[in-house]
């Protein structure tokens, strides 16, 4: 997809490529609140049928435009439930006001045994991201109506599924906040430099699920 770049870029890009690691190929795989929609493309790439879903009709128009391939399509908001093997919706549920009702609706899309993977901003006080807010490195988007914390994701998602699994993705060997700070301005980022610690939620800007649908 991208070998080095931007490190916003990348660190968002490298929950994709986590993603393709996470479930088998060939599988029928809804990217809901795609955007503009390489991350869609990337996936399709990877062997998987792609549907990219976003409440932006700008975003995807630009998505049929750029990125095309004969196992991925796009589309407005608006789908049947239960028929994909899994779902990929990363930052989207802090722009969401009923968050238990937004994943209420995942899980119904989802087929038995089906898996999520799910992301939202840190919303921890302890974290790095709300130490680089305070430090005015980073802002914070006024779109977001909640950023959840770790207890908060495990609490919503385990109403819904069986098997949940949090990590923190962080940067590879970096540990202290002001690491983080140097490492934002660090313009040559790969994708091998990040990881997903499992119950790391201090050293994360972001907070990722893996959810197994067994109800």
């Amino acid at each position: 997809m991208v070998e080095s770049g931007e490190f916003y870029h990348l660190y968002h890009a490298y929950r994709y490529w986590w993603a393709g690691k996470q479930i088998p190929r060939g599988i029928s795989v809804c990217d809901y609140g795609c955007g503009a929609g390489y991350g869609s493309w990337y996936l399709a790439n990877l062997g998987y049928r792609v549907l990219g879903i976003d409440i932006s009709k700008e975003a995807i128009r630009w998505a049929k435009k750029n990125f095309r391939h004969k196992s991925l399509l796009f589309k407005v908001v608006g789908l049947p439930h239960g028929v994909f093997d899994a779902i990929v919706s990363f930052e989207v549920i802090e722009h969401i006001s009923d968050s238990q009702s937004f994943v209420e609706m995942l899980r119904e899309m989802l087929a038995y045994n089906g898996t999520l993977l799910i992301s939202t901003a840190n919303g921890s006080e302890e974290s790095v991201r709300q130490w680089l807010i305070n430090k005015r490195l980073v802002t914070v988007n006024p779109s977001h109506r909640k950023e959840l914390t770790s207890m908060e994701m495990r609490r919503l998602l385990s109403r819904y599924f069986e098997n949940v699994e949090l990590y923190g993705q962080c940067i590879r060997d970096v540990h202290t906040f002001e690491e983080w700070a140097r490492w934002q301005r660090k313009n040559n980022v790969r994708l091998t430099d990040f990881e997903m610690r499992r119950n790391d939620f201090v050293n994360c800007e972001v907070i990722v699920a893996k959810c197994v649908q067994q109800k």
